[in-house]
């Protein structure tokens, strides 16, 4: 699938500005590294496959690459137009696909799935996600949100939907430790 969209991607009329975040650079970079991951779990997959954050996290990576291989297809010309809203759209996924590269290295630092050693740079929003998820590196967006509303509460539809676009990066209605430091900061 990533190499689709890679192929979508490097169309020359699309004229794509080779600055970060490129997804051009990125797409490969996800691939590798999920490669590096997969070599350093080859024989232990079933422990990979236990791990919550990688599920949901390739889940995620799917769904993003499937809705910009149906973005390519139902935009049509439109996509090479700098202005055109299926060009933000591109701009979106490619900040999204960003995250999720540097929230993987964060959680598979050396390779290894070692979300413990992720630390949070504030101390009051680390304190906050040890004692509210404990040893947790995602929790779904509706337990997220409950256990928030608990601390700070949200007065209102509209401010749950702008918290909810603003924490959830790679919008996966999940909420990482990753997310929430980024969040905090």
């Amino acid at each position: 699938m990533s190499e689709k969209v890679l192929k979508y991607c490097q169309c020359d009329k699309l004229k794509l500005v080779n600055s970060p975040p490129y997804i051009i650079d990125i797409l490969p970079d996800i691939c590798q590294h999920l490669n590096i991951i997969q070599i350093a779990y080859e024989n232990k997959m079933h422990v990979l496959n236990d791990i919550e954050y990688f599920n949901i996290f390739s889940r995620n990576l799917v769904d993003k690459l499937n809705k910009l291989v149906d973005l390519f297809k139902q935009a049509g010309r439109r996509i090479y137009d700098e202005s055109s809203d299926e060009r933000a759209r591109l701009t979106k996924y490619t900040l999204i696909l960003s995250h999720m590269l540097s929230e993987l290295k964060s959680m598979f630092p050396k390779d290894v799935y070692d979300a413990q050693s992720f630390r949070i740079a504030k101390q009051d929003a680390a304190d906050f996600w040890r004692q509210t998820f404990k040893e947790k590196a995602i929790v779904s967006w509706d337990e997220f949100e409950k256990k928030l509303n608990n601390v700070h509460k949200i007065s209102s539809k509209m401010e749950a939907v702008k918290l909810r676009r603003t924490v959830q990066l790679t919008e996966s209605n999940y909420v990482s430790i990753f997310e929430f430091d980024i969040f905090t900061r």
